[in-house]
């Protein structure tokens, strides 16, 4: 279990325009949401992914990635 602790220790920092819901942190692409000092969800966004040059190709990346989320 990641906890709030882990993450400011590894650069983490706080983004303060979140909702009320989850305390927000982030590191480049990374962001999580924590409650009750626990990490209970992880976000990769903004990724420029190289290389990609058919739809096969494109498809692979898009299955691998799905089925983790």
């Amino acid at each position: 279990m990641t906890t709030l602790n882990d993450i400011l220790n590894n650069g983490f920092i706080e983004l303060k325009n979140n909702p009320a819901t989850f305390d927000e942190y982030a590191h480049g692409m990374v962001k999580v949401h924590v409650s009750a000092g626990v990490v209970v969800n992880v976000f990769v966004t903004d990724i420029k992914v190289k290389g990609v040059e058919d739809i096969d190709e494109l498809m692979y990346m898009c299955k691998r990635v799905n089925q983790y989320a």
